[in-house]
C-alpha cells in the first residue's frame, strides 16, 4: 500500500505545516460539520499558489474565476460597461484557476521598473489565458468503515468534478475568439483525493466548434450543464453529524486498486485522458505535482506564438 509522508511539491517547510492545519480544520467535524467544499481551499490553495509562485511571475492564481461566454461572439470590450445586460450570457466558475497574462510595459512609463504592486497601471496585458482550472468535490462521509462503499462514493464525486472540468475547458476554448488558449490543465478534488488531465483544443472540440461562429458550442455546454445539473449528489448531512466517533475513516489502501503507481519519474496521463487517483502526501502525488509544474512551463512557448 503506498505510503502517506509529510512530501509534497516542492513548498517551504511553513507551507507543509499550513496545509497540515488546513486539512485538519477541513476534515474537522466540530469547525466543518457540513463537510462543505470551501474549507479545503485553503490547504490547496497553498498548493496553487505554490504551483504558480515557482514558474514566471506572469502566473497567479484566482479564486472562483469566472468563464464568461455571450452567444454567437466573444465578449465585447463594451460589455463591462453596457447598461443592460448580455443577453443569453453564460458563466462558469471553477473553484481555481491558474492564469497566464503575457504583458508589455506602457511606452509613456519613464520609471525604473521595480517589482511593487503600485506600477501595475504601467503595465499592458496583451494576452492572458487560464493555463490550469481545479474543481473541488465534497468529501465521502467521514465515518465510512468499509473501503468498498468510501471507494463508491468517492468515484461518485471524483466523476462530478471531471465531468465540470470537461465543461469548463469547453467553455474557455468556445469562447476564445483569440485562440489564445491552446492547452489546458484540469485537476479534478475530493478531499485530499485528486487526478489530473492535460486537454488540447484542437482534441477537444469539433471543427463545428472551432470556427468563429460560437452557436453550436454553445448549445452543447448548455445540454451538458442540463445534464449536469440533473445529476448533482446531494450530501447527507444528517449521516454525518449523528456519527459519534470522533476518527476520520481515509482508506487509502484504496490507492492499491485505483491509484497512480509509487515511481519516480512519474508518468503523464495520454492528452484528454485522466490520471488514476492520489492523494496528497504520497510519492505519486509529489511526482505528478512535478509533472504538472513542467507542462506548466512549456505551456507559455505555445501562448506566445
Amino acid at each position: 500500500m503506498p505510503q502517506v509522508s509529510q512530501v509534497a511539491f516542492p513548498m517551504p517547510a511553513k507551507y507543509l505545516q499550513q496545509m497540515s492545519f488546513a486539512m485538519a480544520y477541513a476534515y474537522s467535524r466540530e469547525f466543518n460539520n457540513r463537510a462543505l467544499e470551501s474549507h479545503f481551499y485553503g490547504v490547496w490553495g497553498l498548493i496553487f499558489n505554490a504551483i504558480a509562485n515557482s514558474q514566471a511571475p506572469d502566473f497567479f492564481v484566482i479564486p472562483q474565476h469566472t468563464i464568461y461566454t455571450a452567444r454567437g461572439r466573444p465578449v465585447e470590450l463594451s460589455a463591462s460597461t453596457a447598461s443592460r445586460a448580455e443577453t443569453k450570457a453564460k458563466s462558469y466558475i471553477p473553484d481555481f484557476a491558474i492564469i497566464c497574462a503575457l504583458s508589455a510595459k506602457s511606452p509613456t512609463h519613464v520609471v525604473p521598473w521595480t517589482p511593487i504592486i503600485y506600477h501595475w497601471d504601467t503595465v499592458s496585458i496583451q494576452k492572458a489565458t487560464p493555463f490550469m482550472l481545479a474543481e473541488i468535490k465534497h468529501i465521502p462521509s467521514r465515518s465510512i468503515e468499509k473501503s468498498g462503499q468510501f471507494m463508491e462514493v468517492l468515484k461518485k464525486e471524483m466523476s462530478r468534478a471531471t465531468r465540470q472540468l470537461m465543461q469548463y475547458a469547453r467553455a474557455v476554448f468556445i469562447s476564445d475568439g483569440r485562440k489564445t488558449s491552446k492547452v489546458l490543465v484540469l485537476v479534478a478534488i475530493v478531499g485530499e483525493w485528486w487526478r489530473w488531465s492535460i486537454v488540447h483544443r484542437d482534441k477537444l472540440l469539433t471543427a463545428t466548434e472551432q470556427k468563429s461562429n460560437f452557436k453550436h458550442g454553445l448549445d452543447k455546454l448548455e445540454q451538458e450543464a442540463q445534464s449536469q445539473n440533473n445529476d448533482d449528489y446531494e450530501y447527507d448531512v444528517e449521516e454525518e453529524q449523528l456519527q459519534e466517533t470522533a476518527y476520520v475513516y481515509r482508506h487509502v489502501e484504496v490507492l492499491d486498486a485505483i491509484g497512480e503507481p509509487e515511481i519516480s519519474p512519474a508518468v503523464p496521463p495520454a492528452d484528454n485522458k485522466w490520471s488514476k487517483y492520489m492523494v496528497l502526501g504520497t510519492v505519486a502525488s509529489t511526482e505528478h505535482f512535478v509533472l504538472i509544474n513542467s507542462r506548466l512551463m512549456n505551456f507559455t512557448t505555445l501562448m506566445s506564438n
